[in-house]
C-alpha cells in the first residue's frame, strides 16, 4: 500500500470519529508524528481505528490505527499509527465549540 493511500484512509476516520463526537462538520487542522510499522501486503485487508483521545474548546485530538490482515493466514499487525488534530465548523467555516459529551446524542 502506498504511505499516500495509508495517510488518506487514516485522515478519513478521523473525520468520521471527531464528526460523530462533535456532530458538527470538521476539518483536518493537523497530523502529529505518524508513524508506519510494517508494510501492508497485497491481497491484505485493511482496517482502519479511529478514537477520540482529547477534547478542547472546538478541536479534537484523534488516535488512529491502521491495521492489516493476511487474508490467508489472518496474521494481524497494526501497520501505522499517529494522531490527527480536527477542528468543528460552521457554515461559515469558522471554528465552532464541540457539543459537551453529556448532551451528545440527546434529541433536541
Amino acid at each position: 500500500m502506498f504511505g499516500g493511500e495509508a495517510l488518506a484512509f487514516m485522515t478519513k476516520a478521523a473525520f468520521v470519529a471527531a464528526s460523530r463526537r462533535s456532530r458538527r462538520l470538521c476539518v483536518l487542522a493537523s497530523s502529529e508524528r505518524i508513524d508506519f510499522r510494517h508494510p501492508v501486503a497485497l491481497g491484505s485487508i485493511v482496517e482502519v481505528v479511529a478514537r477520540v483521545a482529547d477534547v478542547g474548546r472546538s478541536s479534537m485530538r484523534i488516535a488512529v490505527e491502521l491495521w492489516s490482515e493476511e487474508l490467508l493466514s489472518g496474521r494481524r499487525r497494526r501497520t501505522a499509527q499517529g494522531v490527527f488534530v480536527m477542528v468543528a465548523v460552521g457554515a461559515d467555516h469558522r471554528p465552532v465549540p464541540v457539543v459537551p459529551r453529556d448532551i451528545v446524542g440527546k434529541p433536541s
